[in-house]
């Protein structure tokens, strides 16, 4: 980069003879550096980033719910009350040749029979399997087993739907004893979901939503699962919030660990591309480390453990770094051109430099802490780690360059890289007027589409994809009706009971209820139907009984002689008995306290926060106070526009305040400000006109495109401010390269997380990737066309020497 006097005149004044108080102040702190104190310092720094390196990662589920919400304490509250924490879903899958389709190619009864009976015997042999591993596990409270096949049988009169029911009745009469297939297939328990698969409730220790597996001991015990499993020919599968949060931190780790490196290489490229030295890399490489490092220590310090927030901060903070470096490195090869005293240089690079590196970092370290207003766990953990991240990060770069320049200054650069940029700019503003109201329309228009975003609220779709708890999930949802996310509420009235089940009835959001109440109606009715036919199913089993002294070997009339005499003792009970529910039943649909519990199952099975909270609403209109993990995704990933809107305006008021502190000039500030507004509002407008769908996690990338913006507008404004006769665009010139090397770096370092392979991580990337351009461009151009004409009258009389 060529900073000659003939291809630029300099307007830099020689240092005086007497240095002046802040060319003493910047003495003192290259000799603090040079000193015992600066390596204390450093040694300081190296000794938290140990300490935050082998800080334990915290994968629990929802450490970042909000305990004190509403619905959360509610949902919290209901599963005490159940004596229950948060839970697994172990499925057996005995494959595709236990399936409905495989079976219904067997015309022939007996091998039909023979091969359900195989693919069941298989599944049992598994379930044991398992149980003695659940069993000895630590994390493991218990297991729920399904119904038997005897209680199995013994419950279908009163479980089965009303079709199937008067099926087995009209079997029931018939002396004959002929099946028709329906029949077989209820009654045998061979229906494609129980010949093929089966699943179990585990249930984990610890408090609910504060301790769960870590990733190690989910992925081991899955694994274990799957060996025993293997051996008689089943596969299993997990799912359940905790496995679903695992497995996409799991998932997300291990891309951040190819993708950090990837972004490091681009980055590195682009610094080859600048030619610094090889000590000024490993001096940068060492800042990053120990800020990174150091961060992490002190979250470890307050909080005790990492979380998947700090891997990806390690994204950002290496990102916002490099500026810092960029910015000083161009500033002291242009000083080092004017001066071959490198001391010298490095003293104008500090003095010129310090104020604007400062005021970009404290903003953006401003707007990571106002992420701390928002109550929101997750956004108050990135504030904290922001905010001194961010402020440490600008600390470690200036101290380490400076010391390495005061040994091994950086070499001239005698390449010339501003005559296309200039070129390029001088086109930009060539028409100031045109270019002021196109910009206004453009954030006017950009404004108004910006009312329509649209959050994208289902928690699957921005989790890692195609994850396997999803997989089984999906399956438990198609071939059961079961999702692991239904409302729940207790009761100890059965009017209660039946109002839920009619409101269930009637609304198209819900599939089923499941209570106790569906068993006392059946039985009711189905006692009722079975004393008119009393005589003729008792002639039946008889019938039965004759044949199986004949062939005592026959399975179908031994089961058809169990289902006889259960029909006969239904039709005996005067009234309905919970205690004679097997224990698996007791245990879904009744509290130890022995209150009613209600299971309502949504229509649409997922993890969608927008359809949680209409649900929710809508059982709270009919006076139910139910409760669900819906209601916790609810609280996490809800449209949250009034935060966005909330968020910006703190964010926007504090760097303002940031700028006034510095400039001390209301209309500087302001102008200074024209490319955050602008990169903001018009990269908002337009990913809302492709129809691009924000979620809660974007909120959490304007402390960054914030702190960036007023970065590149910060240095235009000062680098226009020492000498305000050259003329805005002239300083947009002396500092665009930088701020072009600036901007492409950190789309590198951002771009990457376009391949995280999770919608919420490349939505920042999406964002950021539009943004930052947006912010580069209005910086060199808007913002030098505003400057000129609308800087404060007495800024062309300020004598340069102020500002150097």
């Amino acid at each position: 980069m060529n900073r000659s006097s003939s291809n630029t005149p300099s307007t830099r004044l020689p240092l005086p003879n007497k240095p002046s108080l802040r060319h003493s102040s910047t003495e003192d702190f290259l000799n603090l550096l040079s000193g015992n104190l600066g390596r204390l310092f450093i040694l300081g720094l190296l000794g938290l980033s140990l300490w935050g390196a082998l800080a334990p990662y915290d994968l629990s589920v929802f450490h970042f719910v909000n305990h004190d919400a509403p619905e959360v304490a509610r949902f919290e509250a209901t599963m005490a009350e159940l004596e229950s924490t948060s839970t697994l879903t172990l499925l057996f899958d005995a494959g595709p040749t236990c399936s409905k389709r495989a079976l219904a190619t067997i015309h022939d009864h007996g091998a039909k029979a023979t091969q359900i009976e195989t693919c069941i015997q298989r599944l049992e042999h598994a379930e044991k399997r398992a149980g003695a591993i659940l069993k000895n596990h630590g994390a493991i409270a218990s297991f729920g087993e399904t119904l038997s096949k005897e209680e199995a049988l013994g419950m279908a009169p009163l479980m089965l739907d009303d079709a199937s029911f008067a099926t087995l009745l009209k079997w029931s009469a018939d002396a004959s004893g002929t099946y028709d297939e329906e029949l077989r297939d209820t009654l045998l328990h061979t229906q494609s979901a129980l010949a093929r698969y089966r699943w179990l409730d585990l249930q984990l220790k610890g408090e609910l939503m504060r301790e769960a597996l870590s990733h190690e001991e989910l992925l081991s015990l899955e694994h274990d699962l799957r060996m025993k499993a293997l051996e008689v020919d089943v596969t299993t599968g997990l799912t359940g919030q905790p496995a679903v949060i695992a497995h996409d931190h799991v998932r997300s780790i291990e891309r951040f660990q190819w993708l950090t490196p990837l972004s490091f290489i681009l980055v590195l490229l682009i610094f080859i591309r600048m030619r610094p030295s090889l000590s000024t890399l490993l001096a940068i490489a060492l800042s990053l480390a120990l800020s990174a490092g150091a961060t992490f220590g002190l979250m470890r310090s307050f909080f005790g453990t990492l979380t998947i927030m700090e891997t990806l901060f390690g994204v950002l903070l290496f990102g916002l770094s490099i500026d810092f470096a960029m910015h000083l490195l161009f500033r002291f090869r242009e000083e080092r051109h004017v001066d071959s005293d490198a001391r010298a240089a490095l003293l104008r690079t500090l003095n010129a430099c310090w104020r604007p590196l400062l005021v970009g970092a404290m903003s953006t370290s401003a707007v990571f802490a106002a992420l701390v207003l928002t109550g929101d766990k997750m956004m108050v953990r990135l504030g904290v780690v922001g905010a001194f991240g961010v402020a440490l990060g600008v600390v470690l770069m200036i101290s380490m360059l400076a010391m390495l320049w005061l040994r091994f200054p950086e070499a001239k650069d005698s390449r010339n890289a501003k005559t296309a940029l200039k070129t390029f700019l001088g086109a930009m503003t060539r028409r100031p007027r045109l270019a002021m109201s196109s910009s206004a329309l453009l954030i006017i228009g950009s404004a108004l589409a910006s009312t329509q975003i649209v959050f994208e609220t289902d928690m699957s779709k921005l989790i890692q994809r195609d994850l396997p708890p999803i997989e089984v999930a999906s399956t438990l949802a198609e071939e059961f009706g079961f999702t692991s996310s239904p409302w729940i509420s207790t009761h100890n009235h059965s009017d209660e009971l039946k109002k839920m089940h009619a409101f269930v009835n009637r609304d198209p959001r819900f599939s089923k209820v499941e209570s106790i109440a569906t068993l006392m109606d059946a039985h009711q009715k189905r006692s009722s139907a079975l004393k008119h036919q009393g005589r003729a199913i008792e002639n039946h089993l008889k019938t039965l009984e004759v044949l199986f002294e004949l062939d005592d070997e026959s399975e179908e009339v031994r089961i058809g002689i169990q289902i006889l005499q259960r029909l006969i003792e239904l039709s005996e009970e005067e009234r309905f008995s919970p205690e004679a529910l097997p224990q698996s039943l007791k245990r879904r649909l009744l509290t130890p306290s022995g209150d009613s519990v209600a299971r309502i199952y949504p229509t649409k099975a997922g993890l969608d926060a927008a359809e949680a909270r209409a649900q929710r609403q809508a059982l709270r209109a009919e006076g139910f106070r139910s409760s669900s993990v819906l209601a916790v995704i609810e609280s996490i990933f809800a449209p949250k526009m009034s935060l966005l809107v909330r968020t910006l305006a703190i964010m926007l008021g504090l760097i303002f305040t940031m700028c006034m502190i510095d400039l001390r000039s209301i209309r500087l500030s302001v102008l200074t400000l024209v490319p955050v507004v602008t990169s903001v509002v018009t990269s908002l407008g337009f990913l809302t006109l492709i129809g691009f769908k924000m979620t809660s996690l974007s909120i959490m990338i304007l402390p960054l495109i914030i702190g960036l913006g007023l970065d590149d507008g910060i240095h235009v404004t000062h680098r226009y401010l020492e000498n305000p006769r050259a003329g805005a665009i002239e300083a947009a010139t002396q500092v665009g390269t930088a701020l072009t090397y600036t901007t492409v770096t950190t789309l590198a370092s951002f771009g990457v997380l376009l391949f995280s392979g999770a919608y919420a991580l490349e939505n920042l990337g999406w964002v950021m990737v539009v943004a930052i351009p947006i912010a580069w461009l209005a910086s060199l151009t808007l913002l030098p066309i505003l400057l000129d004409r609308f800087a404060p009258p007495n800024v062309l009389a300020v004598k340069r020497s102020e500002y150097v």
